[in-house]
């Protein structure tokens, strides 16, 4: 059985500022520079933003974000996985997750 678990991360770990470094350059790479929007681990630090790594047992598979526009509007990042991952489930796991209100973001009326 799988340990998958996603977590609210604070980008502290090593696994993740690699993975991090992984999908910018992949990104750089594949995409015009007009076309990459992606945040660095600073960026990703800010307190309008969520950050979630996706983990199996204790292997980090992926990461996604979402920055709150306003308290009731938010825009999620394009996830960023290990290759081998990509046709896994965790992402629809992810979708779910992202879609939610981020932690102590007000409700709505």
């Amino acid at each position: 059985m799988s340990g998958l678990a996603i977590v609210v991360d604070d980008l502290a770990g090593p696994e993740v500022a690699a993975l991090l470094a992984e999908h910018l350059d992949d990104m750089r790479a594949s995409s015009p520079p007009e076309s990459t929007h992606a945040l660095g681990l600073e960026a990703l630090r800010r307190s309008d933003v969520t950050f979630w790594t996706v983990w199996d047992d204790h292997v980090l598979l992926g990461f996604g974000a979402l920055r709150e526009l306003d308290p009731s509007h938010g825009e999620t990042s394009r996830c960023g996985r290990r290759p081998r991952t990509r046709a896994s489930a965790w992402g629809r796991r992810w979708s779910g997750t992202s879609s939610r209100r981020r932690p102590g973001a007000a409700t709505g009326g």
